[in-house]
C-alpha cells in the first residue's frame, strides 16, 4: 500500500479522530477512511476548491466542501488527535490563522501532518510557520509520500499556545 507508512505514523488508537483538509480527496483520503474505520474511528474531509474523488460511504466519514480558501474548516475546541493538511496550506489566503485554528482543534499532545506536493511551499517555511505557532517537535520526512514532503508536529499541554 502506497500509504502504509504515513497510516503507521498515524497509528490505530480506539475511535481515532481525524480531519483532513485537502485539495485533492483521492487514495489517500480513501486509505484514511478505510484506517480510521477498523480503529472505530471517524474521518472528517474538509474539502477546498480542487479535485474531489467523493469518499467512500461509511458511517465514520464525514464530507463538507468549503467555498474557498479563505475559509477555516470547522473544529470544535480539542476535537481531534490528527489533522492532516493536504496540500492546502500554499493556496490558503490565511496560513499563520489555518494553523493556529488547527491547534484549536487538537487535543493535548495531539499531532499535526502537513503534506505538501513537490516544492509548493519551501518546507523551511513551512517548518518556521508551524514553530510560530507554537507546535513542538516539529520535522520533515522525505519519502513517505511520492511526490511530496511530509511535516509532522505536535500540539504540547502546557507549551505556548497550550498554556
Amino acid at each position: 500500500m502506497a500509504f502504509a507508512q504515513l497510516l503507521e505514523l498515524i497509528g490505530d488508537a480506539p475511535g481515532l479522530k481525524v480531519l483532513e483538509a485537502t485539495t485533492h480527496s483521492d487514495g489517500l483520503t480513501a486509505a484514511l477512511a478505510e484506517h480510521v474505520g477498523r480503529c472505530g474511528g471517524e474521518l472528517t474531509v474538509a474539502a477546498y476548491p480542487g479535485e474531489h474523488t467523493p469518499p467512500p460511504a461509511a458511517e465514520h466519514v464525514r464530507f463538507s466542501a468549503l467555498q474557498h480558501f479563505r475559509a477555516p474548516f470547522k473544529a470544535a475546541a480539542r476535537d481531534y488527535e490528527i489533522i492532516i493538511l493536504n496540500d492546502i496550506l500554499h493556496l490558503h489566503a490565511f496560513r499563520e490563522k489555518l494553523l493556529r485554528h488547527a491547534y484549536q482543534g487538537l487535543e493535548n499532545s495531539a499531532l499535526l501532518i502537513v503534506i505538501q506536493s513537490g516544492e509548493t511551499l519551501p518546507r523551511e517555511e513551512v517548518e518556521a510557520l508551524i514553530e510560530k505557532c507554537e507546535y513542538r517537535a516539529v520535522n520533515t520526512i522525505d519519502g513517505l509520500l511520492e511526490g511530496a514532503y511530509v511535516t509532522v508536529a505536535k500540539k504540547l499541554h502546557m507549551w505556548g499556545n497550550g498554556m
